[in-house]
């Protein structure tokens, strides 16, 4: 069974991903051309055009040298593209492999007939709208960056310092980087630097798309399935297909035993089957996950610092310039947030495993029920799930908050140097 022939019984937002371009990049079977994929040479492409953009960065941090505020500026942007790039070529490199973990967001992924399916429709609900929202964010964004060059009159400009202090004046545009040409060459051929620059954006608002899609389809797809069988585990004994139950059978089969003893097998055989799933998943993501949060805990930081240094210089909060920045900072928290909250669900509803276990009606069953309970139970707790940055760091809310309050602090010391 494959995505394409049963979309609506996918907690991942299939229609979306053929929209954008995603589900053709996976597809072991879409177009290709001497045996290459058209999506991913277009990937391959892609990042040829990071690495230019990410070069011509590093020249405008040669030329603008003599201003930090704008130096600041093009490491956060360079910063930003290289990371854009990771996640581009990671895409593509691992296409065949989250290809297959699609399955595993499959409404019957799962074979237990008892499991209540109505908590997977709700996260297949959950995955489209979040999905959905956080797509219509990155358009916004884009727009919101790409349409004040063309709208603003011809006298904005851009003010670089240079070497002797005078100001080299650029037109405005949506990265502003500074190429090897003179000022006066730039605002007469300003019309193909504003698109080259509205490709690199175009780019990174992309990748971040896919990225979306992806992570808030696996993470959802975690939390409810561990979710759906807590309430399997719960409602076990507390039926009416236990009346027969026999208190002495130890020397029988499980095929022997009452129903829900074989229920208890059935759904522990889907807890392993969804618990390698989730670790598959983790051996994939973990690292570009803990990329894009190291990534994202840094643009925190150098965004709003890139807006005090604006603001003492005299650029108002309400200009262009500060309007993009602050943009890019509210989306870049609302992201990161995002991220953190999804693991915290995961964690939520890992650690309820146990006590839908013990809320079972165990003291009614026999003793190889309880053995079998209490066995679940070791073995669940020995299932660590949390995706930890490092021995002591978890990816959860309380990582967000930490990393909310440190920007914090280092921004009220670089304030209080400023003034």
């Amino acid at each position: 069974m494959t995505p394409d022939k049963t979309k609506t019984s996918y907690i991942i937002n299939i229609q979306l991903m053929k929209i954008i371009g995603f589900y053709q990049l996976l597809d072991p079977n879409a177009t290709a051309i001497y045996g290459c994929k058209i999506c991913k040479l277009g990937g391959y492409i892609s990042v040829l055009f990071l690495i230019l953009d990410i070069l011509m960065c590093n020249i405008s941090i040669y030329h603008s040298r003599y201003d930090f505020a704008v130096v600041v500026r093009y490491i956060m942007i360079m910063f930003a593209q290289i990371f854009t790039m990771i996640k581009i070529l990671f895409v593509i490199t691992k296409s065949d492999v989250i290809w297959k973990l699609i399955s595993f967001t499959s409404i019957d992924f799962l074979s237990y007939s008892g499991h209540q399916k109505c908590i997977l429709m709700n996260a297949r609900t959950k995955s489209i709208r979040i999905s959905n929202i956080f797509t219509m964010f990155w358009i916004v964004f884009v727009a919101l960056l790409v349409v004040p060059p063309i709208i603003i009159n011809d006298n904005n400009y851009l003010n670089i310092k240079s070497k002797d202090s005078t100001l080299n004046q650029y037109r405005y545009n949506v990265l502003n980087l500074l190429f090897s040409v003179s000022t006066q060459f730039y605002n007469d051929n300003f019309n193909v630097f504003y698109l080259f620059e509205t490709m690199s954006l175009t780019l990174h608002g992309y990748s971040m798309v896919i990225f979306d899609c992806m992570l808030i389809s696996f993470c959802i797809t975690i939390s409810f399935q561990l979710k759906m069988i807590a309430s399997s585990y719960k409602t076990l004994g507390y039926n009416d297909t236990n009346t027969d139950q026999i208190k002495s059978e130890d020397d029988q089969s499980i095929n022997e035993k009452p129903k829900d003893l074989i229920n208890l097998v059935l759904i522990i055989k889907d807890h392993q089957k969804s618990m390698k799933k989730i670790h598959e998943i983790y051996d994939v993501l973990r690292p570009i996950i803990l990329v894009e949060l190291l990534s994202e805990g840094v643009l925190m930081s150098l965004i709003p610092f890139v807006i005090l240094l604006n603001a003492n210089k005299g650029v108002p909060l309400t200009s262009p310039e500060s309007i993009k920045f602050i943009s890019g900072s509210v989306i870049t928290t609302i992201h990161l947030f995002l991220a953190c909250y999804l693991f915290s669900e995961i964690d939520k509803y890992n650690d309820a495993i146990n006590v839908a276990l013990y809320s079972c009606n165990w003291t009614e069953m026999n003793i190889k029920f309880k053995k079998l309970l209490l066995l679940t139970m070791e073995i669940n707790n020995a299932n660590n799930v949390k995706l930890n940055v490092s021995t002591n760091i978890i990816v959860n809310l309380q990582l967000y908050t930490n990393i909310i309050h440190t920007t914090y602090k280092i921004l009220s010391v670089i304030n209080s140097l400023l003034n």
